[in-house]
C-alpha cells in the first residue's frame, strides 16, 4: 500500500511543518500553551492530508506534488 520511502517522506514533511508552525505560534503568542500546540497540530495534519492527496500524482515514492 504505502512504501517505506513514501512514509518516511510524509513523516519528514509533517514533523517539519509541525515544528515550524509551533515555533511561529510561540513567537507570535509569546508562550507555550495548548493553543500553540493545537495550531501546530493542525498544520501537521494539513501537511499529512496534502501528502496523501499528492500520492500517485507524480512519483509514488514521494509525498510531493512536483517531480
Amino acid at each position: 500500500m504505502f512504501s517505506k520511502a513514501y512514509l518516511k517522506d510524509l513523516a519528514e514533511r509533517a514533523v517539519s511543518t509541525f515544528v515550524q508552525a509551533f515555533a511561529a505560534a510561540v513567537i507570535y503568542y509569546g508562550t507555550v500553551d495548548l493553543t500553540t500546540l493545537k495550531l501546530a497540530a493542525i498544520a501537521g495534519a494539513l501537511s499529512v492530508a496534502k501528502s496523501l492527496a499528492a500520492r500517485g500524482t507524480r512519483d509514488p515514492e514521494s509525498a510531493s506534488l512536483v517531480k
